[in-house]
């Protein structure tokens, strides 16, 4: 209902919202690898398994309560790239991210390795079919959650809306592993390991409205970093 009313608002205002691609998104990367743990291993990563269910969203029992409804209401979504919520506003320019993260994060994470200079011959595979003599490494990753989950009360954002007071609260939970193989041996992992992000914070009338996009950006920014260095520690011991 909030999202058809944000569509009706900005169509009647004639404004234009653009499509940004999710395997696109502008992540920051803290620093770069270690010069003695760079590689010039060819790194394949694979598009991700996605594990989080036919579960799309869940409302809670008091949203459908009359009167008890604008006290207290609870939502889930846990396809947030598939439900138009993360929008965001710079430069003058509303974007919402578009396209399936499962098939993104191939590519996110290979921008973030090359940002990273972990290696300079790293591809993303449209698919699972490839030769194993093309690379030295295998990369394979699997989704299991990117929910979030909101709390709300209308009555408390009329009571106290004058004043700024907070009435939605927001916590987003990332989980996905990592495994590395060995191109020729897909059997045996050489690595793996599951990496998770929990951000919370609270909504008033004036501040953190815009709150999917940044707290799903910060996920990746935190957690993309960590495989690559996993990886980078991995591969030189390995040689």
């Amino acid at each position: 209902m909030k999202r058809a009313i944000l569509l009706a608002t900005l169509w009647s205002m004639g404004c234009a919202v653009h499509a940004q691609p999710l395997a696109s998104l502008p992540l920051s990367v803290p620093c770069r690898i270690d010069p003695s743990q760079r590689s010039n291993k060819r790194i394949l990563i694979l598009p991700f398994e996605d594990l989080r269910g036919d579960e799309y969203s869940r409302s809670g029992v008091s949203n459908h309560i009359p009167v008890l409804s604008l006290i207290y209401s609870r939502g889930q979504l846990n396809y947030p790239e598939h439900a138009g919520v993360l929008r965001t506003e710079e430069h003058n320019r509303r974007t919402v991210a578009v396209g399936g993260l499962e098939t993104a994060m191939p590519q996110l994470l290979g921008a973030t390795m090359q940002k990273m200079a972990l290696s300079s011959a790293i591809a993303s595979a449209p698919g699972f079919d490839f030769a194993d003599q093309q690379y030295d490494y295998v990369v394979a990753g699997r989704i299991h959650t990117t929910r979030f989950d909101e709390h709300s009360s209308a009555a408390l954002a009329i009571a106290g809306g004058l004043v700024g007071v907070p009435y939605v609260f927001i916590t987003y939970n990332l989980a996905y592993d990592i495994t590395l193989y060995d191109a020729r041996d897909r059997r045996h992992a050489l690595f793996q390991r599951t990496y998770g992000f929990r951000d919370s914070r609270a909504a008033g009338l004036y501040y953190n409205q815009g709150w999917s996009y940044p707290m799903f950006v910060r996920g990746l920014e935190q957690t993309l970093p960590e495989v690559v260095f996993d990886l980078a520690a991995v591969m030189a011991q390995l040689g």
